[in-house]
C-alpha cells in the first residue's frame, strides 16, 4: 500500500481502509488520485481538493 489512506475504523490491526489517494503525474503537474472506493469521480485532485475529499468522507456519516 502506498499513498495517503483514510480509515473509519480506529484499529490498524486489520490493515483495512476506506479510501486511498496516490500521487499521480499527468506530464504537466503532480496531483492526488483517489482509488475510488467511495464511488466519487476519478479525477486528479490538488492538495486542497484532496483535503476536501477526505473531509467529505469524514463528515458524511455525521450528517446522516
Amino acid at each position: 500500500m502506498s499513498g495517503i489512506t483514510y480509515s473509519m475504523n480506529d484499529s490498524l490491526d486489520d490493515n483495512s481502509y476506506n479510501e486511498q489517494l496516490s500521487v499521480e503525474d499527468d506530464g504537466y503537474t503532480l496531483g492526488l488520485h483517489p482509488l475510488g472506493m467511495t464511488m466519487r469521480s476519478q479525477e486528479m485532485l490538488s492538495v486542497e481538493g484532496a483535503a476536501e475529499f477526505f473531509w467529505e468522507i469524514f463528515i458524511k456519516p455525521m450528517q446522516q
